[in-house]
């Protein structure tokens, strides 16, 4: 997943073919990346469009990157721009 921070409003903004077969789904986040902000920000985002709760929403690498790898745990609905 690739974050950009500061747009008017969050919202999943594309995907790619990504490394290994994987998609790569581009984010925008109306957040700014400070303190932590746009990472919260993403958690809510994600919870949001899969219908899930925050704490479900687990950031597993890129915690200070923009490239991110998001887990989701066993959520109840998918997103149509989810293709995963």
């Amino acid at each position: 997943m690739v974050v950009r921070t500061g747009c008017r409003r969050s919202a999943a903004a594309g995907a790619t073919p990504g490394e290994a077969g994987g998609t790569v789904y581009r984010i925008d986040l109306a957040a700014e990346p400070v303190d932590g902000r746009a990472n919260d920000e993403l958690a809510r985002f994600l919870a949001a469009e899969f219908g899930t709760v925050r704490d479900a929403v687990e950031i597993r690498s890129g915690r200070s990157s923009r490239r991110k790898l998001v887990r989701i745990g066993d959520p109840p609905a998918r997103p149509p721009w989810f293709t995963g």
